[in-house]
């Protein structure tokens, strides 16, 4: 159910947005209280303009980020392609895999943070949208790698 249907004491939404952990907004859209009927879920409300919005950002985000280099980009796909098969064949050395990799990323995110300049306002700015998150959010990742032991 909505949360601003004005039914049982609720506020009453003059529109909706899409939005992001980032910050980001988008378009306000205006609609008819009348239009979502008496029921008023969200299978009543046709939510594309929202996912568009979204998409167009989420592209944009990502035209700004860091690039991983090719061979990495298709060694991670390729990596999820077999994990997701060993998944299904054989979910116990899936576990064991998925394990060691784990352990793996903890290293090297380790390594990564503490490596990286991100002690200023300024830094931190520049990492958030190197990785296509808030400036806090990137703050927040460095500080837990930089604490994994």
């Amino acid at each position: 159910m909505w949360a601003y249907t004005g039914r049982k004491s609720r506020p009453v939404a003059a529109g909706a947005r899409a939005c992001c952990a980032c910050g980001w907004r988008g378009r306000t859209l205006q609609w008819d209280q009348d239009e979502l009927g008496d029921i008023g879920t969200e299978a009543d409300t046709d939510t594309e303009p929202f996912y568009e919005d979204w998409l167009a950002h989420t592209e944009t985000v990502e035209h700004q980020t860091v690039a991983l280099p090719q061979a990495l980009d298709a060694l991670l796909e390729q990596l999820d392609t077999r994990l997701t098969t060993l998944a299904l064949d054989a979910p116990a050395a899936a576990l064991k895999a998925v394990d060691a990799v784990d352990r793996l990323a903890k290293d090297v995110g380790r390594l990564a943070a503490r490596t990286v300049e991100a002690d200023t306002p300024e830094q931190l700015e520049a990492l958030g949208t190197a990785l296509g998150i808030a400036p806090t959010e990137a703050g927040s990742r460095v500080t837990r790698f930089r604490l994994e032991l």
